[in-house]
């Protein structure tokens, strides 16, 4: 046995907490996952750094907000010397780089197009990338659906013969997946089955200690699953949802005119594929933790689960994410499965944030890392916490903002001027009581000010993102529009 713990950290995408069983979900929608929970530490109060993936990986792996590094990604509207300066501070202090300088071997499994493109994933020795999301990168297209005959030719021709076994190999893979199509449905779902069984092979071989990350898909929409999914969950219009409804399901997840009426069967069945997408998931987080023990790693192992942001289901007029700063986006679950020696295990209640996962985790192992934004949660509580939304992805509708989170209440400050207050009790933020506690809201500002998150947040990044035609393109392969 490895005498430093090895790390398997599952970021399942878009997944908010409260549709997860452990959770409270009236539905079994995650039995894998409650019986880890069971094991381990659930966190009660988890809330992402942010409303969407690159921000929230960023704050992840570096332990800062994002307005206080930014991400390094390559379309920002940035000059190439600030570029530079960015990816520089991202690649000097991140806690995988740590990692790696410590004796880990440190590995990355994703399928996710920002992650990929904006170097988030650099920082790890191996990255394992689903190889119709490495032809994506090489040529720039989405290879589920372009011609890929005409590079392959060109590479025999030009004698690049490496290239060609490539482009030859990615052929062969599309037809497998347009082959899956009927029944598994796209390149997400395809991506987290091989990844999870790969790596559940490789594990074992290792002989330094390992930290293995994954950033499953299979929650983002397009909400992948399979029919048994839906029959663990008792619906019964699976091939109506899966197959007939998808067209009329996607365009509601990115509305840009918020005057398009939506039915409540269309809010209904988005649900219920975003529900089977969380149960299919969790069937392969259960496979990869049996199998762990099967091995005699899990005794060795510090198991994590959680999510970067979730998604809205027309709560409150909007679907998906990358929006707003809701609670239906940011509160995320967040679940650690400690190996027995540490004897950590259950609920915890205080506020608890995705940036903290790594200064508690080094904590405990007794890592030395620079100076964060998080705290160890095993030796402080959270006094307060943040989220930013500083980026606008698909009009000036968006709401961009930030918002700052004590034991009892939510403050929300957002880039048109308003204010908003909730009680923590208010999931859905029904009741603005922003006149009635002008204390309350003065502590919060200050609080705002001391972290230095307010003018970034609400100023230079006020600009929308689809104003660029390379990155809209991006974005279409992720699925955003």
């Amino acid at each position: 046995m490895n005498e430093k713990p090895n790390i398997v950290f599952i970021i399942l995408d878009s997944a908010r907490a409260d549709f997860f069983s452990c959770y409270g979900y009236d539905k079994k929608t995650t039995p894998n996952i409650d019986k880890i929970a069971k094991e381990g530490v659930l966190f009660k109060n988890a809330y992402a750094p942010s409303s969407w993936t690159g921000p929230s990986h960023t704050a992840l792996f570096t332990g800062k907000y994002w307005s206080r590094i930014k991400i390094p990604y390559v379309n920002l509207g940035l000059s190439n010397q600030e570029k530079g300066k960015i990816e520089e501070n991202f690649f000097k202090n991140n806690f995988v780089k740590i990692l790696n300088n410590t004796g880990y071997e440190t590995i990355s499994y994703t399928i996710n197009n920002i992650l990929m493109k904006g170097k988030i994933l650099n920082i790890f020795k191996k990255q394992e990338i689903d190889l119709a999301n490495k032809c994506n990168l090489y040529i720039g297209q989405n290879v589920l659906e372009k011609p890929l005959k005409i590079p392959l030719l060109k590479s025999i021709l030009t004698l690049r013969f490496k290239k060609a076994f490539f482009y030859a190999n990615a052929i062969f893979k599309k037809l497998i997946i347009m082959a899956s199509k009927k029944k598994a449905n796209h390149k997400f779902l395809f991506g987290d089955r091989i990844g999870i069984k790969r790596y559940v092979k490789k594990l074992s071989s290792f002989k330094k200690p390992f930290f293995l990350f994954i950033n499953s898909m299979g929650t983002h929409y397009e909400y992948q699953s399979k029919k048994r999914n839906f029959k663990n969950l008792g619906y019964e219009d699976y091939e109506e949802i899966y197959f007939d409804s998808r067209n009329k399901i996607g365009p509601l997840m990115y509305l840009v005119d918020e005057n398009i009426p939506v039915s409540e069967k269309q809010v209904e069945n988005t649900k219920k594929l975003y529900t089977a997408s969380l149960n299919y998931v969790d069937e392969f987080v259960g496979k990869m933790y049996r199998e762990l023990q099967k091995k005699g790693l899990l005794e060795n192992t510090i198991f994590i689960i959680a999510s970067d942001h979730g998604d809205e289901f027309y709560e409150k007029g909007i679907f998906g994410h990358a929006k707003t700063l809701n609670n239906g986006i940011i509160r995320i679950p967040l679940i650690i499965k400690f190996p027995d020696k540490f004897n950590i295990k259950g609920p915890y209640d205080d506020l608890a944030s995705l940036i903290d996962v790594f200064p508690s985790i080094f904590g405990l192992l007794g890592i030395k890392h620079h100076e964060t934004d998080g705290i160890n949660l095993f030796k402080q509580k959270n006094k307060i916490i943040f989220a930013e939304h500083i980026m606008r992805f698909r009009s000036k509708k968006d709401e961009l903002g930030i918002c700052a989170i004590n034991k009892d209440y939510k403050y929300m400050k957002m880039s048109d001027g308003s204010k908003r207050l909730f009680k923590n009790a208010d999931f859905y933020e029904k009741n603005n009581i922003i006149n009635k506690n002008k204390n309350i809201v003065d502590s919060f500002e200050n609080e705002i000010k001391k972290i230095g998150l307010n003018e970034k947040c609400l100023g230079k990044t006020d600009f929308v993102m689809f104003d660029k035609s390379s990155l809209k393109k991006e974005m279409e392969g992720l699925g955003y529009l």
